[in-house]
């Protein structure tokens, strides 16, 4: 009988041993990330959160609710110099089980073999390069598509304010 003793205490000393190596020293949680990193989860932190993508440590994040997408970029060690995160609401609030994606900026601007400028990715001096659109129309699509994201179709860039004259001059100059 002391033999079986011996085993179940040998047994409860392992699982002692197991849990508190889940444990970090202040008794917070740590969860492994898919890098196979440890990630320490805050205390009274509620929500679990992924992130991917071009972020310095991707992987899973316990978060206090209310965090937003911005405090789990900080949480991934920030952002890798190829993040694109021109159509992310930083200010968004995540919630339990959401995945952040966060893009590699797509440094390729023309996408055909036309030679046509992408409205979705263009830069200013790209832009302002197309035939009858200056600076100020360059301008009006950026800033529609900070503010509101990727345009889905060509004609979407007259509610940047472009009118439609302009448009018809442009438009075979210009792709998504």
């Amino acid at each position: 009988m002391k033999k079986y003793w011996k085993v179940i205490l040998i047994v409860l000393v392992a699982v002692v041993a197991i849990v508190l190596k889940l444990l970090d020293k202040d008794g917070n949680e740590v969860i492994n990330s898919s890098t196979s990193d440890k990630e320490l989860i805050k205390e009274n932190s509620d929500i679990v959160v992924e992130i991917r993508g071009e972020v310095n440590k991707p992987g899973l994040f316990m978060v206090k609710s209310g965090a937003r997408i911005n405090d789990v970029i900080i949480l991934a060690n920030g952002l890798t110099p190829n993040a694109d995160i021109t159509n992310i609401n930083l200010a968004e609030k995540v919630s339990d089980g959401m995945t952040i994606l966060i893009p590699k900026y797509n440094k390729e601007v023309i996408t055909n073999d036309e030679g046509k400028v992408s409205v979705n990715y263009g830069t200013y001096q790209e832009l302002i390069s197309v035939p009858n659109l200056g600076q100020a129309t360059a301008n009006k699509i950026i800033a529609y598509r900070e503010k509101y994201g990727f345009f889905h179709s060509l004609e979407d860039i007259k509610k940047a304010g472009i009118d439609n004259g302009r448009f018809e001059k442009i438009k075979e100059y210009l792709c998504l």
